[in-house]
């Protein structure tokens, strides 16, 4: 935290150097992230046995009891770092706008999902695989998520910027359990862009179909699973 021991406002000039050295900063960090994120495409393992393969199959086998699996998602691959999720400040990704040409020199590939070395161990690791498989449908069929229902649902296209340019990340948990969030997303991080709202609300989908009305109370939220449920049905029908 910065103390100021002056009783004097600061100077328009003094505002200037900090506003400059806080973007100079924050777009070093993004370079950064950016950097280790494509130094993981030269340092991963495609996951055939441990608990992240037993964790993936699950989630296959679910997506395909959904009828969105064969023809859609069965050529998305699993692989994991050798980078832990806190040097990228992420557990797990995807390239839901395809492989750049700088990062493909990197190693990094389509069609594959990510996980943090990390990820292995921990307890939310199917929820992790869920909320990735959400960005290879948005992937995989980008017309079919740029349709009416999802601008309906999430009032912005999948691709569409973050709701707030001011704000880097999304809203705190705490934020997000004492205000007006809890009744419209999924989770803290749902609150960050349209893509993230999806995907956290494709996860929970996944995890609580057989009982969505639980989720009544919070009528914002409840109206996305709803357009979630009806675009699987939607979905299954064109892979038909």
């Amino acid at each position: 935290m910065f103390v100021s021991f002056s009783k004097t406002q600061p100077t328009q000039t003094n505002t200037t150097v900090k506003s400059v050295i806080k973007r100079i900063i924050g777009r070093m960090y993004t370079t950064y992230l950016y950097l280790i994120k494509l130094n993981m495409g030269r340092s991963t393992q495609e996951v055939t046995e441990g608990k992240a393969s037993k964790s993936l199959k699950k989630v296959q086998q679910e997506l395909e009891a959904l009828g969105i699996f064969h023809g859609l998602l069965d050529k998305i691959e699993l692989c994991v770092t050798r980078i832990p999720s806190w040097a990228v400040a992420a557990s797990g990704w995807f390239h839901d706008r395809g492989v750049g040409k700088f990062a493909r020199l990197m190693g990094c590939r389509e069609n594959v999902i990510y996980l943090a070395q990390d990820t292995e161990y921990r307890a939310d690791r199917l929820q992790i695989i869920r909320h990735e498989f959400a960005h290879a449908w948005a992937w995989r069929n980008p017309q079919f998520l740029q349709k009416k229902w999802f601008r309906a649902a999430f009032k912005r296209s999948y691709f569409g910027k973050p709701w707030c340019s001011r704000r880097r990340w999304y809203v705190s948990e705490e934020t997000f359990r004492s205000g007006k969030y809890w009744s419209t997303h999924a989770s803290a991080y749902a609150t960050y862009s349209p893509a993230e709202d999806f995907a956290e609300t494709f996860e929970a989908f996944m995890r609580h179909k057989n009982n969505l009305d639980r989720f009544r109370t919070r009528p914002g939220f409840y109206r996305k699973l709803k357009a979630v449920e009806a675009a699987v049905k939607n979905q299954k029908k064109e892979l038909k």
